[in-house]
This record gives C-alpha cells, sequence and structure tokens, in this order.
C-alpha cells in the first residue's frame, strides 16, 4: 500500500480522534472527577446528579441482558436482595448507571465505551487527581485501574479494540461488602 492511500485510510480516524478530544473529552473529564455521596436516597440522586437529565430506571429482573461487575459482586454475595436493586441509567456523556439498594446509592457505572486511547488517558489522570496513582494489574487484553479513597473505591475496566479501548469506570462504596451484610 502506498503512503497516500495509506495516508487517506488513516484521516477520518484523526477526524474522529480530534472531534473526540474537543468535545467529548472535556465532559468525560468532568464526569471521571466527580465524587458520590454513598448512602444518599433516591430522591436526594435525583436532586444532585439528574437534575435536568433524562433518564430511565429498570431492575435487574427486568433487564436480565444487564451488565455490570459490581451487581454481579453484589449478587454473589446476597442473591435474595436481587428485587431490591434499582438501575437509574442517566442520559449523559458518558452515561452514567446508578445502582440503589433499599433506594439508596451505593455504586456508579459509567460507561464511555470505545474510544481513541488518549481518551482513557484523560480518565485516569481526571481519577488520579482525586484519587493519587491507581494499581494497574494487566492481563491480555484488559487493564484494570483500581483506586482507593476514604469512602470511595474506583475501578477502571479499559479492553484493547485495535487501535482503541472500550472503558468502563465503577464507583462504588468503600463499604460496600459491610453494607451488604447488614442490608
Amino acid at each position: 500500500m502506498n503512503a497516500e492511500i495509506s495516508n487517506k485510510i488513516r484521516k477520518p480516524h484523526r477526524v474522529v480522534a480530534a472531534v473526540f478530544s474537543l468535545l467529548v473529552l472535556p465532559q468525560m473529564l468532568m464526569s471521571s472527577t466527580t465524587t458520590y455521596e454513598w448512602g444518599m436516597r433516591r430522591d436526594a440522586v435525583a436532586a444532585k446528579y439528574l437534575k435536568g437529565v433524562e433518564h430511565t430506571s429498570f431492575t435487574p429482573s427486568s433487564k436480565p441482558e444487564y451488565e455490570n461487575k459490581i451487581l454481579n459482586f453484589i449478587l454473589a454475595i446476597n442473591a435474595d436482595i436481587k428485587d431490591r436493586i434499582t438501575i437509574i441509567r442517566s442520559d449523559t456523556a458518558p452515561p452514567r448507571d446508578y445502582l440503589l439498594i433499599n433506594n439508596k446509592l451505593y455504586s456508579v457505572m459509567e460507561n464511555y465505551g470505545v474510544m481513541p486511547s488518549a481518551g482513557l488517558d484523560k480518565v485516569i489522570d481526571g481519577l488520579s487527581s482525586v484519587y493519587r496513582q491507581p494499581n494497574i494489574q494487566k492481563d491480555k487484553n484488559m487493564v484494570t485501574y483500581s483506586f482507593y479513597g476514604k469512602e470511595t473505591k474506583v475501578l477502571v475496566l479499559s479492553y484493547q479494540k485495535q487501535n482503541l479501548v472500550d472503558c468502563k469506570v465503577y464507583h462504588y462504596a468503600s463499604k460496600l461488602f459491610r453494607i451488604l451484610i447488614t442490608e
């Protein structure tokens, strides 16, 4: 393949990356530095995090195909609370899933989807500014970044997809295990 054809193939990726970094990355950085108040009641969550934002809610039972690592962890510890869990999904960039147990907030998943690796770097930098440097674990196609705060733990799961990264960020209460035992 000659250089001219090669450059024409790569140009759309450059344009997408440029648009992404100008329009989407600033919103992503803002959301990655959001801190959450665990145990907030549903109405307070709506007032603080969902004001003026379109959103939907569902239960794990009504959407069995729903994927959320923290939800899976919770149900592995105590499957009996499945009917007391509600997910509120915001129509934001990135979409956020607020996981409530007995109408109290215990986890938030931010689904960044597929993005350039520079987007992941911005997310990690934003979280590092709040929680310090992460512990990093690398597997074959996945890198996990773990952040630890006093009230919050954050897991960033990133999957390599060619030259891009598929990223989900899970914020959850540091005392989640203790909370689950008492619920």
